[in-house]
Order: structure tokens, then sequence, then C-alpha cells
């Protein structure tokens, strides 16, 4: 006789912006991320602002990892990567994505990004999990 015993996985999502939407110059990300399906893991989507406010966003989907730290003031930190498709419908490239977050526990943090060539760091993280 075995029995299994079935441990409840807490989905949460985590919505914010990788960066500052008030200089207008700036790029930053917005994003959309899902975790708790798999321990450690996070994917979602996310909607990368290279030139704002002229052109339209990158989108894409990546995938990454999510630990707690036990250190604060920092209590997650996410790793994303992924491939974004080109916004030019003629050109069917795909252009590698990284980043990182540092999260605090109240809704604020620190990361970076790396894209088309340009790498940004330092920038403000705002989110809120749910």
């Amino acid at each position: 006789m075995s029995t299994t015993t079935e441990t409840p996985v807490e989905i949460k999502s985590l919505r914010g912006i990788l960066g500052s939407e008030v200089n207008f110059n700036a790029p930053y990300v917005k994003f959309n991320l899902t975790t708790g399906a798999t321990p450690h893991e996070v994917h979602g989507t996310v909607h990368i602002y290279m030139d704002p406010p002229g052109n339209k966003p990158y989108v894409g989907m990546v995938s990454g990892k999510v630990y707690a730290t036990g250190y604060k003031p920092y209590v997650q930190i996410v790793t994303l990567e992924g491939l974004i498709p080109s916004r030019d419908i003629y050109t069917p490239l795909n252009f590698p994505f990284t980043a990182y977050m540092d999260l605090e526990a109240d809704g604020k943090g620190v990361g970076g990004f790396t894209f088309q060539g340009r790498k940004l760091e330092q920038l403000p993280v705002t989110y809120q999990e749910s």
C-alpha cells in the first residue's frame, strides 16, 4: 500500500516595469511573469521599449529562474532570457534578451537588461505580486 501526497503549488503573477517610464528617452521593459508551476521557474511576456515614445515595443516570450535570497533588503532574485522577434515583418530576426532583477519586499528593486547590443544596469524596478 502506497500513499502519495500532493503539495499544493502556489501560482503567483509578477507585473511591473524594469526601468523608468518618466524619462522619455530611456529604454525600459514592462514584464508580466508567472511563477510557481514548477519550482524556481518563471515565464511570461516582456514589452521592450528601446526608443520611446516614438516606436512600438518589441514583444516576446521569456523564461528564467526565481530564487528567494534570505538576505535583506532583496527577498527574490529573478533572471530572464529569451529570443525576441523583430518588429519588422520583412526581416524575421530574433534578438537575444537577458535580464536580472533584485526584488525587495515593498514592490521595488533594482535590475538590468541586455538587448540589441545595449547593456543597461542599475535600473529601478517596480512590481506588483498577486
